[in-house]
């Protein structure tokens, strides 16, 4: 039998809702707890072994129809002479060494050629960060909230910002390029912050980034899918960018769009808090959002954005039965 997440993939006939979800290997979850005991966040994402299994063992515990890498959107940075730093309960902290290399390195590569070598029966999801996304890092030296330094870099200055992103954008294409040669199934591009542009700006990084990444998704059939938040008012912005999937937040209704788009791939929405706080209204909402979306080929289940940390993983295991059961 054919998994689910290839069949939607694909776009085929299929019973049942493909799951998986953001965030699925990470803080909440107690294996991961015990790896970091021993090794640091950069010491995994430099280790193909450990990024691979930590993917492998959060869809083994929840049952997931996918596995996605365990890594971090910033670690194809190095190549561009960034050292990045993890600081705890602030993030990334990309710091500008000068020293680059001729060859470009992608980890998150390896790791999905480590992950095919020992895992073969689970689809692996690759995955990138959205050059916007990258860009704010570096302009603001660690996360911007909102977007206001990168808002005001474009304003400013938005030749130079767009140059930025030029170069981000080539980087992440080379490492998509890695991770689809090692054998990904899907490769995700994570663009967290774009709902906080405005439309015109928003459909400029789609236009000058995107869609460029996707179309070298696309050479190598491989599947892509385009995350954001708080951008179900731009909907029509993220189908220009040609991802096979739009990835949306709690902020729409997928049926809606669905009805409105036609034949788009979408993923999500739960709202991650519900399933922190309420693990009986996660069950309620998850149901309800895959039956709504029961009869849409290429429709995969997921939250809305990443696992919160205080989730228990319970939780999550027991989100994916429910909806197994009766979807």
């Amino acid at each position: 039998m054919e998994n689910l997440f290839l069949s939607a993939l694909k776009g085929d006939d299929h019973k049942g809702a493909p799951m998986w979800f953001m965030r699925q290997a990470g803080r909440y979850m107690n294996s991961y707890r015990e790896v970091r005991k021993e090794y640091t966040m950069e010491q995994i994402c430099h280790s193909p072994e450990l990024s691979s299994r930590i993917a492998y063992d959060a869809a083994r515990y929840l049952q997931t129809d996918a596995a996605i890498i365990f890594s971090d959107i910033m670690i194809p940075l190095e190549n561009l002479g960034y050292n990045v730093k993890y600081v705890e309960n602030t993030g990334p902290i990309p710091e500008k060494t000068g020293s680059t290399t001729d060859q470009f390195v992608s980890y998150s590569g390896m790791a999905v050629r480590n992950f095919k070598a020992n895992y073969p029966d689970i689809p692996v999801i690759g995955f990138v960060g959205g050059p916007l996304t990258l860009a704010s890092y570096i302009i603001a030296s660690g996360p911007d909230g909102e977007l206001k330094k990168t808002k005001e870099a474009l304003i400013r200055d938005e030749d130079k910002t767009i140059e930025l992103l030029g170069e981000l954008t080539d980087v992440v294409i080379k490492d998509v390029k890695a991770q689809i040669s090692s054998g990904a199934d899907a490769i995700q591009i994570f663009d967290s912050w774009l709902g906080f542009l405005d439309h015109n700006y928003a459909e400029l990084a789609v236009k000058k980034t995107t869609r460029k990444i996707v179309d070298a998704i696309s050479k190598s059939k491989v599947k892509s899918i385009y995350f954001s938040t708080g951008t179900s008012g731009m909907v029509d912005a993220l189908i220009r960018s040609g991802a096979d999937f739009l990835s949306l937040d709690w902020r729409c209704s997928l049926k809606e769009v669905s009805e409105t788009f036609g034949s788009i791939g979408l993923q999500g929405n739960l709202d991650p808090s519900v399933l922190a706080l309420s693990p009986e209204k996660a069950v309620e909402k998850g149901i309800q959002i895959a039956r709504e979306m029961r009869d849409v080929n290429k429709f995969i289940f997921n939250l809305g954005h990443g696992i919160l940390p205080e989730t228990k993983q319970e939780n999550v295991k027991m989100l994916v039965r429910k909806i197994r059961d009766v979807v």
